[in-house]
C-alpha cells in the first residue's frame, strides 16, 4: 500500500478516529506529524495524541515528526508533506480531522498507479460533497480545484508547488483564472482566497497551502481526481478548529464504499459542471447573502470594481 501520512495537533478524539481507520489499513510506511504545544495547557491534549504511538502494532517502517517548536497551522502541514514527498515519489494524506472511508485507501493506492505517469492528473481526492450525487460512468471526474480533505498525490506535483503566489500579482489583473477554472462565480471566489493567502505570504500568520497547491495546479493546466462517491468524511467542523468552525451542509458528511474494479475515464478532461452543483448545493448556504447578493447581475461586477479601485488607492499610499 501507498505510505500514509497523518498531520495532527491537539485533537486527541478526533486523531484517535483517523488514527484507527490508518490502523486498520495497515500501510507498511506510516509518518506521523503532530505539531509542538503553544502552551502547558494545549500541552496536555498534544501528549494525548503523541501517545497514539503506543498503537502502532502492525508491522510498518514508521516515521514520528514531532517538532520542538509550534509551526503552525500552514507551516506545519507544509513540513509534514515536505517530509514525506522526501521518502517516497507517492503518498496518502490525512489531517486528524479527515475520516476515510476503509476503501478510500485501496482507490487513492490505485488511482496513483494509474495516472503516476500522467502529469495532467495533479492529485487524488477523496471528497464527494455533491447530494445527491448524479450518477456517473467512471469512478471518478476530474476538475481544476483541488481537496485537500483526505487527499493522494505525487513527489512530481508536490515539487511543483509555489508557496509565495508570485505570479499572483500579475495573473488577477488579467481573465487568467476564470480561463482556468471555468466559471465566472467560482473564479471570483477563489481569487478573493488567493489574495488573502498572497497578503500573508512571509508573514507569522501565513495561510493556506491547500491554496498555494491548487494555484500551482492551475498554472500548469493539471487536473485533480474526485471519487464518484464521497470516501472522506470532515468531521472537524467544531469551536476548536483552525478554520471550519461554523457547521456547513458538508460538515460529517457520509461516505460510501467505493465499488471496485475501478472504471477509469476514457478522457481526462475537466467536468467543471459538478463543480458548479457543489456551489449551488454548499457555497450558497455556507454564506447566502454574501454569495447571492455579489453574483446578482451587475452587483458583482460593481463589487468587483470597488474592489479593484480600493487595491489601487492602497498601493498608491503605501508604495
Amino acid at each position: 500500500m501507498t505510505p500514509v501520512l497523518l498531520i495532527a495537533f491537539n485533537r486527541p478524539d478526533l486523531t484517535q478516529r483517523v488514527f484507527s481507520e490508518i490502523r486498520d489499513a495497515k500501510p507498511e510506511r506510516f509518518f506521523f506529524f503532530v505539531d509542538a504545544p503553544r502552551s502547558e495547557e494545549e500541552a496536555k491534549k498534544v501528549n494525548a495524541v503523541k501517545q497514539l504511538v503506543r498503537q502502532i502494532d502492525w508491522p510498518c517502517a514508521r516515521e514520528l515528526i514531532f517538532p520542538e517548536k509550534n509551526l503552525g497551522h500552514t507551516y506545519g502541514p507544509v513540513a509534514a508533506i515536505n517530509r514525506i514527498f522526501e521518502a517516497s515519489e507517492e503518498a496518502i494524506i490525512f489531517e486528524d480531522d479527515c475520516l476515510p472511508h476503509p476503501t478510500f485507501f485501496r482507490y487513492a493506492s490505485e488511482m496513483l498507479e494509474q495516472y503516476r505517469n500522467e502529469p495532467k492528473v495533479w492529485s487524488i481526492a477523496g471528497g464527494n460533497y455533491l447530494n445527491p450525487n448524479p450518477a456517473h460512468p467512471w469512478s471518478c471526474w476530474f476538475t481544476p480545484l483541488t481537496s485537500t480533505w483526505g487527499w493522494a498525490s505525487w513527489r512530481r506535483s508536490w515539487r511543483k508547488a509555489d508557496f509565495t503566489l508570485s505570479r499572483w500579482p500579475e495573473l488577477r489583473k488579467t481573465d487568467w483564472l476564470k480561463k482556468s477554472i471555468g466559471n465566472a462565480f467560482i473564479a471570483d471566489d477563489y481569487a478573493g482566497g488567493f489574495n488573502k493567502v498572497y497578503a500573508s505570504v512571509g508573514t507569522p500568520n501565513f495561510v493556506g497551502w491547500d491554496y498555494c497547491f491548487n494555484f500551482s495546479m492551475l498554472l500548469e493546466g493539471a487536473l485533480d481526481a474526485r471519487p464518484a462517491v464521497n470516501l472522506v468524511s470532515n468531521i472537524g467542523f467544531r469551536a476548536d478548529a483552525s478554520h471550519t468552525k461554523e457547521q456547513t451542509s458538508y460538515a460529517d458528511f457520509p461516505v460510501a464504499a467505493m465499488p471496485f474494479p475501478l472504471r477509469f475515464p476514457s478522457h481526462i478532461e475537466p467536468s467543471i459542471k459538478f463543480e458548479v452543483s457543489f456551489y449551488k448545493q454548499n457555497r450558497l448556504n455556507y454564506h447566502p447573502w454574501r454569495y447571492r447578493i455579489r453574483h446578482l447581475p451587475l452587483v458583482g461586477s460593481w463589487v468587483s470594481s470597488v474592489k479593484q479601485r480600493v487595491r489601487s488607492l492602497v498601493r498608491s499610499s503605501y508604495f
